[in-house]
C-alpha cells in the first residue's frame, strides 16, 4: 500500500532462500528442532529487515520500546 512491496518482495525471497539453506544444514544434524530454529531466524531476519526498512523510509516507529520515550501514553 506504500509502494515498497518491491523491497519486501526482494527480502522474502532471500529470507527464504537462507530458509532453505539453513534446512538443508540444520536439519540432518538437529531434526524437527533445526528446521525450527532455521524457519525461526528466517522470519526474525525478515521482521527486523522490515522494522529496521520502515523506520528509515517511512519514519514511522512499528515496535513498542518504552524504555526509549519520555512518556508513555496509557491507551
Amino acid at each position: 500500500m506504500t509502494g515498497h512491496q518491491k523491497f519486501f518482495g526482494k527480502v522474502t525471497t532471500v529470507t527464504a532462500v537462507l530458509n532453505l539453506l539453513l534446512n538443508m544444514f540444520l536439519i540432518p544434524m538437529y531434526g524437527m528442532l533445526g528446521a525450527a530454529m532455521a524457519t525461526g531466524f528466517s522470519i526474525l531476519l525478515t521482521n527486523s529487515i522490515a522494522i529496521i526498512y520502515i523506520h528509515k523510509k517511512l519514519k514511522v516507529l512499528s515496535v513498542y520500546l518504552p524504555f526509549l520515550s519520555d512518556k508513555i501514553d496509557p491507551l
